[in-house]
């Protein structure tokens, strides 16, 4: 397993990557990450737990949880959204202590809901290159 170390721009605290997923070997990492699922499936390992996460899915991932992720579907795009948690520490200083879940069967939550909406609109910001 691979302690992966994420590198943040500009002290910006946030890194985001839009990919197509084919496999993303096992590994961790002292930030939160938020795996949207954009457009079709891939299947998610955390710790021991498998999940196939499609289409509109937010799968948090804690601070230090193993996982890795395997394309689920040819065509899959999928939004990996990492925050530095030590930006965070002066407002959460016990964010390292903090568990997030966000998974849930259930599509109509609308707290997922509102947290798409935010998480759609940091892509769409991210992608045109505004300073906003």
């Amino acid at each position: 397993m691979l302690e992966e170390k994420s590198a943040y721009l500009n002290d910006f605290p946030m890194r985001i990557r839009v990919a197509n997923i084919q496999n993303y070997p096992l590994h961790c990492h002292r930030d939160m990450e938020f795996i949207y699922v954009l457009q079709g499936k891939i299947n998610l390992k955390c710790g021991s737990s498998i999940y196939e996460l499609k289409a509109g899915d937010v799968f948090t991932v804690n601070e230090s949880e193993v996982h890795g992720l395997v394309d689920g579907s040819n065509h899959n795009i999928t939004a990996l959204i990492q925050l530095n948690n030590e930006y965070f520490l002066h407002t959460f200083p016990d964010i390292y202590m903090y568990v997030f879940r966000t998974f849930t069967k259930d599509s109509s939550n609308v707290k997922l809901s509102v947290l798409r909406k935010y998480l759609l609109q940091i892509l769409y910001n991210i992608l045109k290159k505004t300073p906003s």
